[in-house]
């Protein structure tokens, strides 16, 4: 059964900043965003206060980052230690549901008034283990998968800590996406699946075109194995 509605346990904004990472690493990122106390206006553009490191790396598909809040206990079973909350970059800690509870074309409500629609999967960075200070931690996030999701900005409007984001639509029932992550990251070979999500018109074209090029790769690698069988037989 899905769920009606999730809320909103932090709400977390910030602007490109040098960072120093646990294990020495030095980079620029948002990924440090840190939870606000107050609404915050949602524009098109994204949360009021919020910003990107790098231009052009979200688009209208991707202006807000929701992670899950479940995550976190195995999130830091696997870390062996304590993480900063938020600690994935995210906008959105919600509370209530996972990834096997969101469809690509959901739409949520917030208490004050923002609207907003699920756009894909995402897709974990290297800034993630460097913040975190875990190597290991975006190849823990496609095993699992806990990579939590993108989604875009249908009607600007408020939107705060504490809100119920209450679901006004649902998107295709086979479209979770866990099953988006296991197509494209799990599945191998299974084009007829790649072919039908490519169709999806909810799903984002930054995602549509990772999944042609994961496919590519993939038949290459099954013309090559199929190739050095034949000169070894």
């Amino acid at each position: 059964m899905m769920p009606g509605s999730c809320r909103v346990a932090l709400l977390n904004v910030g602007r490109p900043q040098p960072i120093l990472g646990p294990n020495g690493d030095r980079f620029t990122s948002s990924i440090g965003r840190r939870p606000v106390d107050r609404p915050v206006r949602l524009l098109f553009e994204g949360l009021e206060g919020d910003a990107c490191a790098y231009g052009g790396h979200h688009g209208e598909y991707m202006r807000v980052n929701a992670f899950c809040a479940a995550h976190y206990a195995a999130a830091e079973a696997f870390a062996g230690k304590e993480l900063p909350r938020p600690g994935f970059g995210e906008n959105l800690t919600l509370e209530g549901l996972t990834e096997a509870d969101v469809r690509v074309g959901d739409v949520l409500r917030a208490d004050g008034g923002a609207v907003m629609q699920v756009t894909q999967p995402r897709e974990p960075c290297a800034n993630v283990p460097r913040f975190l200070g875990v190597p290991d931690m975006m190849k823990w996030m496609i095993a699992e998968p806990t990579t939590g999701f993108y989604l875009r900005v249908v009607e600007p409007g408020m939107i705060a800590p504490g809100d119920t984001l209450r679901f006004e639509a649902h998107g295709p029932a086979e479209w979770t996406i866990t099953r988006l992550n296991r197509a494209l990251y799990q599945e191998g070979e299974d084009f007829e699946t790649i072919e039908r999500l490519l169709d999806v018109p909810e799903l984002s074209p930054k995602w549509k075109e990772s999944l042609r090029q994961h496919t590519e790769r993939r038949r290459a690698r099954l013309a090559r194995q199929r190739l050095s069988e034949g000169e070894t037989l």
